[in-house]
């Protein structure tokens, strides 16, 4: 994989470290505990890396393939699906827990929908938002939390005491 990405930061590269020491999560999820030389695994979304601080530490085997004696042979090269179906969690949520465990930030990237220009209106010329930005939306608003638009904001002070 050609990797253009900046070299991380004194942050990430402490974390990599910290997670590096580790043994790897999904020989763990399968009650291995053995040390086995991990590698650090960048969690991909959209065919692109999310950066170095969305990383896991894994084996060999999980990581390329490459198996020795790991119970459950279901690595990251089978999907994220297989991967999810075999140990219960996506890479994501897997990060998620392993930030709770290490002490640090689990907040998880912000995403990448963007509105589409033009074409997605109502009839009154209000943009129309894919269901589950629009639950978003309606969420950040009964909480007292302003949109991009500025809707929501009347709301907001409406609901003060």
């Amino acid at each position: 994989m050609k990797n253009d990405a900046p070299p991380p930061t004194k942050r990430e590269r402490a974390r990599i470290t910290r997670i590096l020491a580790l043994t790897c999560v999904y020989c763990a999820l399968s009650g291995d505990f053995r040390k086995r030389d991990v590698e650090n695994h960048h969690i991909v979304r959209g065919n692109k890396r999310l950066g170095h601080w969305y990383t896991l530490q894994v084996c060999v085997g999980h990581h390329r393939g490459q198996w020795t004696d790991q119970a459950i042979r279901v690595g990251i090269a089978s999907g994220r699906h297989a991967l999810k179906e075999a140990y219960g969690y996506d890479e994501l949520e897997l990060w998620q827990r392993q930030q709770i465990v290490l002490g640090l930030d689990d907040a998880l990237p912000p995403t990448k929908i963007v509105p589409r220009r033009g074409g997605n209106r109502d009839v009154e010329g209000n943009p129309v938002l894919p269901p589950a930005v629009a639950t978003l939306a309606l969420a950040a608003r009964g909480a007292g939390v302003a949109d991009q638009t500025g809707a929501g904001s009347e709301a907001a002070a409406g609901d003060a005491p």
